[in-house]
């Protein structure tokens, strides 16, 4: 399952379509639309409500692992041109100073840039970032559920100094999401292709069962273990070797250490900005 979380019904419209979401019968605080590989779940504007709308995902529909989370919205930037699209290789909060970095182990289909979260709509477009919302409400929510690879936002671009945010109607936003919807179904594609590789070893990645015959961990260690050893699978598409990479570690805590640097490290190289 993939869940796609959307601040507004206008921008969420176009995709309902394309993707034949029907709504749910459930009556709850948020509007879900799903179908049998996406769910849809409108949020309400900004980063709280954003966060709300991931949390209440996650306890009512979905506690896989293996599902993956996408933000989709429209954006503000100094000088893109309107309807550019735009996918998060950073993602900071205005309001605390926090950022976050997705992993794009998958092919951008268009160009990737930093995106912050502003509590107002930005005016002034100060330096080379996109603005935004929901994002960092979303991304700090989502990655407590699942991997981080498999979490990512996508930003339409709708307002730069040339054509203020006052200037958007509900009609050209959703048209803005509708005219970019072929890179959002490439990229919804690809998500789809990495969470059903994901939940092939979700259940048991392979070198956990030796990692917990050797040494001896906490159950909170055995959580982090369980995490760090998905996310290193996925990201070296199952190729590794616990044996030859492990022999020095003597403990638990060492196993944990030296496979936090070793999914850190392949997590660097396969951020690629464009």
């Amino acid at each position: 399952m993939i869940n796609i979380l959307i601040a507004i019904h206008c921008e969420a419209k176009p995709l309902l379509k394309h993707f034949g979401l029907k709504g749910s019968t459930d009556h709850g605080p948020f509007r879900v639309y799903e179908s049998k590989e996406l769910r849809l779940i409108i949020s309400g504007i900004g980063k709280v409500s954003a966060a709300a709308a991931a949390s209440y995902v996650f306890a009512r529909y979905d506690r896989s692992p293996s599902s993956a989370w996408l933000n989709i919205g429209t954006a503000g930037h100094a000088a893109y041109p309107i309807g550019k699209g735009i996918l998060a290789h950073k993602i900071t909060d205005a309001g605390n100073g926090l950022s976050w970095y997705p992993p794009l182990i998958l092919k951008a289909p268009g160009q990737t840039e930093t995106v912050i979260t502003v509590d107002r709509p930005e005016l002034e477009y100060t330096g080379t970032a996109v603005y935004e919302m929901e994002a960092a409400g979303f991304y700090a929510t989502a990655s407590r559920f699942c991997t981080s690879e498999l979490i990512h936002c996508y930003k339409v671009i709708s307002d730069n100094r040339s054509r203020p945010a006052s200037l958007i109607t509900k009609d050209f936003a959703a048209s803005l999401i509708a005219e970019n919807i072929p890179e959002i179904d490439a990229l919804i594609q690809q998500l789809n292709g990495l969470a059903t590789k994901l939940s092939a070893i979700v259940e048991e990645p392979p070198p956990l069962k030796k990692m917990l015959a050797n040494w001896r961990f906490t159950t909170y260690e055995q959580y982090r273990l369980r995490h760090l050893v998905r996310r290193w699978c996925l990201l070296s598409d199952g190729n590794i070797n616990s044996d030859q990479s492990f022999t020095h570690c003597k403990t638990g805590k060492e196993v944990l250490s030296y496979l936090q640097s070793v999914v850190d490290e392949i997590s660097l190289h396969s951020v690629e900005p464009q």
